[in-house]
């Protein structure tokens, strides 16, 4: 395998397949979130067919192409993007709930390095991956994608708080007792008030 560098990456929408493909040419294991469709249930020879049909699909869409001596070529920037996922320095899993007991979407956020990745799916078997210059960047994007209020500020003061103070607050939201998550909150939690809203609202 060789790699080459394009200027821009934008948004990378690919298929359980493709990303699996991807994944194998870095040597990494599935990434969180993603189906155990393929990679459980199907046969070695299966899982070939597979592999060389999301190949095509990656030279199809210029991601990837075949070298004159006939090595499969991955673009540099979705290796750097992707592996950013495969091997992170820090992962934050998301989770919303549309309601207490509804639906719920799932997102994961890397950083490597100075390389920033959200991971979302936006329908079974497609992943889509968004890299971002700073942390900021990559904040500010969760904050959308939450909806969560825009905060201004002129402290830096962060919130403190538990894990175990997160999980009583996580029980209450989803039994609908809003107030007492900002009871909880309030009680054992240091910070922004502003925030602390914010965070009872997506959890």
């Amino acid at each position: 395998m060789s790699i080459e560098t394009r200027d821009t990456l934008g948004p990378l929408l690919v298929s359980t397949e493709e990303l699996l493909l991807i994944l194998t040419l870095l040597q990494s294991g599935p990434l969180p979130g993603m189906s155990p469709r393929l990679y459980e249930n199907l046969a070695p020879e299966q899982l070939s067919m597979c592999l060389d049909v999301a190949g095509r699909s990656l030279r199809s869409r210029s991601i990837a192409q075949i070298e004159p001596d006939g090595q499969f070529r991955v673009q540099r920037d979705i290796l750097e993007v992707v592996g950013a996922c495969a091997y992170p320095e820090g992962t934050q899993v998301i989770t919303i709930a549309e309601s207490p007991g509804g639906n719920r979407a799932t997102f994961f956020a890397y950083h490597r390095e100075e390389r920033f990745v959200l991971q979302t799916s936006p329908e079974p078997e497609l992943y889509r991956f968004q890299a971002y210059a700073t942390r900021v960047n990559t904040l500010e994007a969760i904050s959308q994608i939450c909806e969560l209020p825009k905060i201004t500020t002129n402290t830096s003061e962060p919130v403190v708080t538990t894990q175990q103070t997160v999980g009583l607050a996580r029980s209450a939201v989803e039994t609908g007792k809003i107030d007492d998550a900002r009871v909880v909150f309030a009680a054992s939690s240091r910070g922004l008030p502003q925030l602390l809203e914010a965070f009872v609202d997506l959890l």
